[in-house]
């Protein structure tokens, strides 16, 4: 869907979409990942740099929320079911 969340963000995004007044867009905030794409233990060894993704439509912002939501949780049981 987005290729700049996909290569430099953590999943799930941080919060819901929220829109900003002065840019007149819809932001969706994420963690930054790690080099070694290692999210937890990047989250809690280093300090993390947020990422803000930009959206024109809130349409657009709630459907990449939707979609890196259920990634994330799809990610999340198939790990679970490996294990």
């Amino acid at each position: 869907m987005n290729n700049y969340i996909e290569a430099c963000c953590e999943l799930p995004p941080l919060d819901t979409p929220s829109y900003c007044e002065e840019s007149d867009l819809w932001n969706l905030w994420f963690a930054e990942t790690s080099k070694e794409n290692c999210p937890w233990a990047y989250s809690v060894l280093q300090d993390q740099e947020l990422v803000c993704v930009n959206f024109e439509t809130k349409e657009e912002a709630t459907e990449a929320f939707r979609h890196y939501t259920q990634q994330h949780n799809k990610n999340k049981n198939n790990e679970e079911n490996d294990s």
